[in-house]
């Protein structure tokens, strides 16, 4: 099974790693351009894409992602697996560049073909998260909404209450629930994601900072002021805390940091996957 990949994940390189393997990147599509290039050399090249993202040089990850795109198709057809991840992917990287058209239009086409591996699948629904959150940008809720439930049903059947993806799933349904003005059911669904992070992380991580901040929101639309500044305090120290634990989220409609856009890995045997 895929392993699912965090944002967090590998955010701790220094900065001159992160110059290091755009060089060496650089250095590969060159010699990449004289000859031709095989699947394992594409795998390697989504790798450093991979990780470009992670550390916030979308514009270089981008441009990866759009090598290894235009060299598998011809090898791999437009509904191979593998494809799939990669558009997931570039989805995450436009994301967080903010662009948002085009991130929605690649999660569109990553979830059309990874809809092969059946609707239950944890991959499935991980990129259902990711539209969803981009819908709820764009206001379209009832759309959002469904996503985030078919999601998280099968990200509970697969991972339990108490893993983070499901964490990620209950906040992003909160913030469809409060835009909807259900703020009842916001709460309640920020109050599963809190305890769950918490007991993960404990109290001064980001994304517990981000439950605060959710639950500040919703009880101010609430008239409840006195808990919305309860709230809004605890989510501005931890916040500010842990600054700079994650890249910087260039997306102008994002209320809540980290937002759920998860990267996907390939282990398929035709990759030869490093």
């Amino acid at each position: 099974m895929q392993r699912y990949l965090n944002l967090e994940d590998s955010i701790a390189l220094m900065k001159t790693e992160i110059i290091a393997t755009i060089l060496i990147f650089t250095s590969v599509l060159s010699v990449a351009g004289q000859q031709r290039i095989g699947l394992y050399e594409l795998a390697v090249m989504q790798r450093k894409s991979d990780n470009l993202c992670r550390t916030g040089d979308y514009e270089t990850a981008l441009k990866g992602y759009q090598y290894v795109l235009a060299n598998r198709l011809p090898i791999q057809g437009n509904r191979h697996q593998d494809i799939g991840v990669v558009y997931n992917n570039m989805g995450v990287a436009h994301y967080f560049s903010g662009e948002n058209q085009k991130a929605k239009e690649a999660f569109e086409t990553a979830l059309k073909i990874i809809l092969t591996k059946g609707p239950h699948h944890p991959d499935v629904a991980t990129i259902r998260c990711s539209l969803a959150f981009v819908l709820d940008a764009e206001s379209k809720y009832d759309k959002a909404s469904e996503l985030y439930e078919e999601a998280l049903k099968v990200k509970l059947r697969t991972f339990g209450e108490s893993h983070p993806d499901v964490a990620d799933c209950q906040e992003g349904m909160a913030l469809v629930k409060e835009a909807k003005g259900e703020r009842d059911e916001a709460i309640g669904l920020l109050e599963k994601a809190l305890a769950n992070r918490k007991k993960r992380y404990g109290e001064k991580h980001t994304d517990v900072g981000a439950c605060y901040a959710g639950l500040a929101l919703v009880y101010l639309n609430k008239d409840n002021f006195e808990k919305s500044d309860e709230f809004d305090k605890k989510a501005k120290a931890i916040l500010t805390e842990t600054k700079g634990r994650y890249p910087q989220n260039l997306n102008p409609i994002s209320r809540l940091r980290p937002p759920p856009p998860e990267m996907l890995r390939v282990r398929s045997k035709s990759l030869r996957n490093p």
